[in-house]
């Protein structure tokens, strides 16, 4: 997936001794292909990207994939015993690292920004069930294996290990440093505007169920009107189809801070 962190995990995957085709992460071949019928030169084509010596292991890892429709018939008929490796992210983290990645893009190209257009597609991007969903079916969960981001951060010597062996690699490790080292790392920061955000409801609910449901004490820690609170709170219980009350606060109570804790841990691997 698209600002997953694909790059960096690429890189390690191929300073493995028995893994070659360093030179080339993405082809994009079979987005171009499209629904229709392969001829023998289309075979010939794509294969020209994967020379590799007997027992060495080579491919690609193009994260366009995942949202192009009629990708998985050609890569079935292409390449039918191939692995598939996904790196799935935080779909808002995601969503947020796209839309700026979307922006600079424009801006180097000097184009005309469309904000629309780019948080459409940044968007569109982050329904990861949808876009697996007929890999799944082609290959089967047995020939694929799914990363998250925010673990390969956390533990990027076991993840590494996984991936190894899920390729079927011998047991390798790569220099400490390379471990560590980030690859286009997004320093572009949409503002809420640009990426059009509501206002941060989670801030809000934290602040709300600390101050033991009380809406005047909440709007004083956030500098708010109790109506704005008032509101925000109608808000998310419209999104959770439940009243902020009971068992229902309790539970989100104990997310709210599993999120604290999660949020902590990935940035002390950063």
């Amino acid at each position: 997936m698209q600002k997953a962190g694909t790059t960096r995990w690429w890189k390690l995957i191929v300073k493995h001794p028995d893994v070659v085709g360093w030179q080339l992460k993405e082809t994009h071949q079979l987005s171009r292909f499209g629904w229709r019928p392969l001829f023998d030169a289309d075979r010939e084509t794509y294969y020209r990207y994967f020379p590799r010596p007997e027992g060495k292991k080579i491919g690609e890892w193009t994260p366009r994939y995942m949202n192009v429709p009629g990708v998985v018939e050609p890569m079935k008929a292409l390449a039918p015993e191939a692995k598939l490796l996904v790196l799935l992210r935080d779909p808002v983290e995601r969503y947020r690292s796209g839309v700026g990645q979307w922006q600079k893009h424009k801006e180097r190209r000097g184009k005309r920004l469309n904000l629309w257009a780019g948080r459409k597609d940044a968007y569109a991007r982050s329904f990861y069930g949808f876009a697996l969903r007929p890999y799944v079916e082609a290959f089967g969960l047995d020939r694929m294996l799914i990363l998250q981001f925010e673990k390969c951060l956390q533990d990027p010597a076991g993840e590494y290990k996984r991936t190894l062996e899920f390729l079927e690699l011998d047991d390798w490790v790569p220099p400490p440093e390379d471990l560590g080292k980030a690859y286009n790392v997004s320093t572009k920061r949409p503002s809420p505007a640009a990426l059009d955000e509501p206002p941060d409801l989670v801030e809000t609910l934290e602040v709300y169920l600390g101050s033991r449901q009380n809406i005047r004490e909440a709007a004083r820690r956030l500098h708010l009107a109790p109506r704005t609170v008032a509101y925000r709170l109608e808000r998310i219980e419209t999104l959770l189809g439940h009243e902020l009350d009971g068992d229902v606060a309790m539970r989100l109570s104990a997310a709210l801070l599993a999120l604290r804790v999660s949020r902590q841990a990935g940035r002390s691997a950063e």
